[in-house]
């Protein structure tokens, strides 16, 4: 245990003639090194929450980030110049140079593959439905001529050419996002009733 103790040491000689020491020795306060980091996606920093402990005492820290970079900060933040997994290692010292190691994982997400689908043109007042891929949940942006802006393949009924933007998240809460044009056509495309005969002969 930590403490101040007396160690003492006795000689006897073959003659039964002795001598003896008393020393002072002091047990320093050992520190525990301790962290704890989230995963992040690509584009946002690492933050490391510092959660070393030593009975009395200051301590000093030295981070290791796993890409070469380092910090001596308590509570750092890095950002990772590519998506990966990182081992970051904290050495915590005390003022005695008593020290504790740790490492653990992190993992930087990458940016998930989003598209809107190809660029397409319509004739003013039909629809054509939009090609979301890449995520788990989607919003597309403006909400004009949609029926739906949460969903994946919407149906768009633009009165006027439109550029439709989707945003994706995928499982991790990772965003991307594309865009799509819907041209409207001005044609007064015509379509002729079906619903009755004018001249009654059943065609």
């Amino acid at each position: 245990n930590p403490g101040t103790y007396n160690a003492s040491l006795m000689l006897v000689s073959e003659h039964g003639c002795k001598a003896d020491i008393t020393k002072e020795v002091v047990v320093h306060d050992f520190p525990i090194a301790n962290f704890s980091v989230e995963n992040v996606c690509f584009g946002f920093e690492i933050t490391a929450l510092n959660k070393s402990e030593i009975a009395s005492g200051s301590m000093s820290y030295h981070w290791d980030f796993g890409d070469g970079a380092s910090s001596t900060s308590k509570d750092p933040s890095h950002l990772y110049a590519e998506p990966g997994i990182y081992d970051i290692t904290l050495t915590a010292t005390s003022g005695n140079n008593c020290s504790d190691i740790i490492t653990r994982k992190v993992e930087v997400y990458g940016i998930p593959e989003v598209s809107a689908g190809q660029d397409t043109s319509v004739s003013q007042g039909y629809s054509v439905q939009l090609f979301g891929q890449g995520g788990e949940r989607y919003s597309w942006f403006p909400l004009d001529g949609l029926n739906n802006s949460n969903i994946a393949n919407p149906i768009a009924t633009p009165l006027t050419t439109t550029d439709y933007e989707v945003t994706i998240l995928d499982k991790y809460g990772c965003r991307n996002k594309d865009t799509v044009r819907i041209t409207v056509i001005e044609d007064f495309r015509i379509v002729a009733n079906n619903v009755f005969t004018p001249d009654d002969n059943g065609q």
